[in-house]
């Protein structure tokens, strides 16, 4: 986050601010059980009807986004869709 930060003029963020975000924010940052928690979590806050995601690229190699997308598009997704009985979302 601060390597793009620093090029996009923000502040350093603290390792707790990043963790608090991880955590309890908006980011996330982890498995495909963890994506699939954090979804569903934020699902049940705000019962929104789309997911957008960003793929801060930085200095992560393109293979790894690639497997990201991947991972998303057939084990987080599917999750999704079935814990919401649509495929409307997601």
């Amino acid at each position: 986050m601060n390597r793009v930060g620093r090029d996009r003029g923000w502040s350093p963020m603290s390792h707790d601010q990043f963790e608090y975000l991880r955590n309890k924010g908006p980011l996330i940052v982890g498995d495909v059980q963890q994506a699939i928690d954090k979804i569903m979590g934020q699902y049940e806050l705000f019962h929104n009807t789309r997911f957008v995601a960003q793929l801060v690229t930085g200095f992560t190699p393109h293979k790894n986004i690639l497997k990201a997308i991947e991972l998303f598009g057939t084990q987080v997704a599917p999750v999704i869709r079935k814990e919401l009985g649509t495929n409307k979302v997601v």
